[in-house]
């Protein structure tokens, strides 16, 4: 099927064009697949990918309060109507049935290990020796620990704040042991204890309670 018609001879004529061929086909030389398959033969072809259009994904906005709003907003301190002695004494009772079966199956130094890694919140602890002497015999509930101290409620409804460092603290168990705790190797978050290695030093002693 021919798509260009022959220029008629009058148009030739004034276009100079007396000596042009018939067919614009006729222009262009013939061109077979076997000639093609010549020309690519032993030759490399490099064939791009297409570039596929990535849309932009947004990530969904933070959901939550930053520690420093959470501060502002005194979300980790305890209401004066709750900071009483009788308010925790459930939450005591809850770490005797958890630190019960932490330590059931354990002896020796893998105890000490389960304790030391063990949520201290709900433990009952007293302060045996401490250079900070207006603390020594401070006991109560731990209902908050950071890095750095022990805040505990005691039985006369007070919240006390207590430093680990240079102070030494009696741990009472329902398993019939008792633990000194050396407050210099407890500075360390609770969630950070799980994963620490601590190095070969006194941290904790036991001793039968009876």
């Amino acid at each position: 099927m021919k798509i260009y018609a022959p220029l008629p001879l009058k148009v030739k004529a004034e276009l100079c064009l007396q000596n042009a061929p018939e067919n614009v086909s006729d222009l262009f030389p013939t061109v077979t697949d076997s000639s093609i398959q010549e020309k690519l033969k032993s030759k490399q072809i490099i064939l791009e990918n297409a570039k596929i259009s990535k849309k932009k994904v947004k990530k969904p906005k933070r959901m939550g309060l930053t520690a420093v709003e959470k501060r502002k907003l005194k979300a980790f301190e305890i209401p004066k109507n709750y900071q009483k002695y009788e308010c925790f004494t459930k939450l005591n009772e809850l770490w005797n049935g958890y630190i019960t079966e932490v330590l059931q199956d354990e002896s020796g130094d893998s105890m000490l290990v389960a304790l030391i890694k063990s949520d201290l919140h709900g433990a009952k602890i007293k302060v045996q020796r401490s250079k900070n002497k207006s603390v020594i015999n401070k006991s109560g509930i731990i209902v908050k620990e950071t890095a750095n101290t022990f805040q505990i409620i005691t039985e006369d409804d007070k919240l006390q704040s207590i430093p680990k460092m240079n102070s030494v603290f009696l741990l009472t168990t329902p398993i019939g042991k008792n633990f000194l705790l050396f407050g210099n190797s407890f500075c360390i978050k609770s969630a950070e204890r799980i994963t620490k290695k601590f190095k070969q030093k006194p941290m904790i002693d036991f001793f039968d309670s009876k």
